[in-house]
């Protein structure tokens, strides 16, 4: 028999095409709530069936399991979801109810003239009170789809990769080809930057991983609109809080509600660029220092229609001035050899140290391990600071483009801008309060090497004049410092 869906099967959009046809070993799609991400993931499974090449006696074999957290979940929506598109009809159904594990075999012909048949297995499972080695312990299948990933441990994906291949049976001698693929693919909303889909498909971008991402509900190019009602994410926005919005409607990963992220302009999709960006021969490298026992550094260029790119960045901890100079040497002399360098610091870095016997300056220290005169950033006021970096973020050069970009191997900096440099939770009654400074923590060095490579570079002076229209009383930079001796 032919394969009959319940109603024709068209991908919501290109990220969901793409996605279903990809067969790496291990993807994933994440999508706003309406998107068609779980449609798509379901779908591959069929696709997949009828690119298996068969066996001897003519049939295209695969077994897959289909994974959610619980039962309960499995049965109203998974299995519900499974059904808008593959007929309980059709093929050989059982289970499903009562909080059961279920199977679907479906039997059906491929679209291919050459007389082979296609039997699809479907398990449905739910990990439960298990262990994921408990609960996917024996399983031999072609592929595991992991619905709702994130709300998984990771501990299931680890378990899943070891036993997904192991069917169709694999006998080349005797005409048996094995599963022609076989993996994992998944499914989720955005979730918080500490998940550990996040550090597996964009922090650590692991081996043979491959990620899909869908626009926003909101953005250019959203895919599934045809299928939602009208305004249908304009009208579940209302009334709900941030956090919820930006992860459900907007598709952007979410922070933990301990703490307020202090750029919630910044986006991934417009500020983080697609692949590494390399340095630009010609073009001088500007440095940002943040001193301490946690120094960091931010490098940075300014593209020649005005965009400035954050490139790289250093993050070290428990180093002195002298060590963390020489290990910034030896990080340019490696990755930035013969450019121009320029460079700022924390202005209070520029205070002779108490455990020098020159009675030289953090900055100073540095300066001469590094052999790079770095001066002190021209203010230390947090208002300026903040309102300096959040200006490129806001604003474009040439209609669209970003007037900030930042490489994806600056993987501390990115985390704090999505999430972990934030403004800490206040234990008060009635309602969310928030301090007014950002909490320090282990992304709040690199951001303010950040800050202070922006001011340096000019960008103060604009944010002088956006931070004068915040406060009645006029805001100036701090120039109280002479270059390495501390005030004037």
């Amino acid at each position: 028999m032919e394969m009959s869906l319940s109603r024709p099967f068209i991908p919501a959009g290109p990220v969901s095409a793409s996605f279903i046809s990809h067969r790496a070993m291990i993807t994933a799609i994440m999508g706003p709530i309406g998107g068609g991400k779980t449609s798509a993931a379901l779908m591959k499974a069929i696709y997949i069936a009828r690119e298996q090449n068969p066996d001897p006696d003519g049939v295209r074999r695969t077994r897959f399991a289909f994974i959610r957290k619980t039962y309960r979940d499995l049965e109203r929506t998974l299995i519900k979801s499974w059904f808008d598109w593959v007929p309980q009809s059709l093929g050989d159904w059982k289970g499903g109810t009562g909080g059961q594990p279920a199977q679907h075999i479906l039997r059906f012909r491929p679209q291919s003239p050459d007389g082979t048949t296609v039997e699809c297995e479907v398990l449905f499972l739910a990990i439960g009170e298990n262990s994921a080695e408990e609960a996917l312990r024996g399983l031999e299948v072609t592929g595991f789809f992991l619905d709702e990933a994130d709300t998984l441990d990771e501990e299931v994906l680890i378990y899943a990769i070891s036993r997904a291949g192991r069917y169709p049976k694999t006998d080349p001698a005797n005409g048996f080809p094995g599963p022609t693929w076989s993996g994992v693919w998944m499914a989720f909303n955005a979730p918080d930057t500490d998940n550990w889909v996040y550090r597996r498909f964009v922090d650590e971008q692991f081996e043979g991983h491959h990620f899909f991402r869908q626009p926003g509900g909101l953005e250019a190019g959203a895919e599934n609109l045809a299928n939602l009602p009208e305004s249908y994410y304009q009208r579940a926005m209302m009334g709900q809080p941030d956090w919820w919005m930006r992860r459900m409607i907007h598709n952007q990963f979410g922070y933990s509600r301990d703490g307020k992220p202090v750029y919630p302009e910044f986006s991934e999709r417009r500020h983080l660029a697609p692949t590494i960006l390399r340095p630009t021969k010609g073009l001088p490298i500007l440095i940002g220092l943040d001193g301490g026992r946690t120094p960091a550094a931010v490098l940075e260029q300014i593209s020649p229609e005005g965009q400035r790119r954050t490139i790289a960045e250093l993050v070290t901890d428990g180093m002195g001035a002298t060590r963390f100079g020489r290990a910034l040497r030896d990080f340019l002399d490696r990755d930035f050899a013969g450019l121009a360098f320029k460079g700022w610091g924390d202005p209070a870095a520029s205070w002779a140290a108490r455990d020098d016997e020159q009675e030289r300056s953090w900055l100073e220290i540095v300066s001469n391990e590094a052999r790079i005169t770095f001066l002190p950033a021209p203010s230390n006021d947090p208002t300026i600071r903040l309102e300096a970096v959040r200006r490129d973020l806001l604003e474009s050069i040439d209609g669209d483009t970003p007037a900030y970009l930042c490489s994806p191997a600056c993987r501390v900096l990115v985390k704090g801008f999505l999430s972990h440099y934030r403004y800490r939770r206040m234990a008060v009654a009635g309602g969310a309060r928030f301090d007014d400074r950002p909490e320090k923590n282990d992304w709040s060095h690199v951001h303010d090497a950040k800050q202070y490579v922006t001011i340096g570079d000019g960008g103060h002076v604009h944010a002088l004049g956006r931070a004068k229209s915040r406060f009645s009383a006029p805001i100036q930079a701090d120039t109280g410092f002479s270059v390495f001796g501390g005030r004037r």
